[in-house]
């Protein structure tokens, strides 16, 4: 931003709002989402948006394995659900994307699929999920977790 002092983006894409959160703590000034309709404008000051540390360096990773443009939500848990996962366990996703695919990234990952699915449990293993929500009766494939092969 060298010589600006505020940038206005205009997009109504959610993904752009992640990319622009993201990256707002390396610029120097004012950072603005202009979204909306002709007839009803709204700015987001991205800019204030607060996030921790971890928060800040894996938003996109989380935006990305929770349901963006080309990946799907995890099924039956949302934004909302998945957000206060990340709030609380977002250093999970630490070393997703970057570099080499690691037996302990994807144990991590594991590990943040299974707060969303099971969030009273401490369990890390997908799979151990999947089988006690179906011995609890979830049935109805679509609801239950991914196993830990198609993570």
């Amino acid at each position: 931003m060298d010589g600006y002092e505020r940038i206005i983006v205009s997009c109504r894409d959610t993904d752009v709002l992640v990319l622009l959160t993201h990256f707002a703590g390396q610029l120097s000034g004012e950072l603005w989402m202009r979204t909306g309709t002709r007839q009803e404008r709204r700015y987001v000051a991205v800019h204030d948006i607060q996030l921790t540390p971890t928060m800040q360096r894996n938003i996109l990773v989380y935006h990305a394995v929770t349901g963006c443009d080309t990946v799907s939500q995890p099924s039956g848990h949302g934004k909302k659900t998945t957000w206060k996962v990340f709030q609380q366990h977002g250093a999970l996703l630490d070393d997703l994307g970057r570099g080499t695919l690691l037996e302990s990234t994807i144990r991590s990952v594991e590990e943040f699929f299974c707060r969303i699915y099971s969030p009273a449990s401490d369990e890390t293993n997908i799979n151990d999920v999947r089988y006690r929500m179906f011995q609890k009766g979830t049935k109805d494939q679509e609801k239950l977790p991914p196993s830990r092969k198609c993570l």
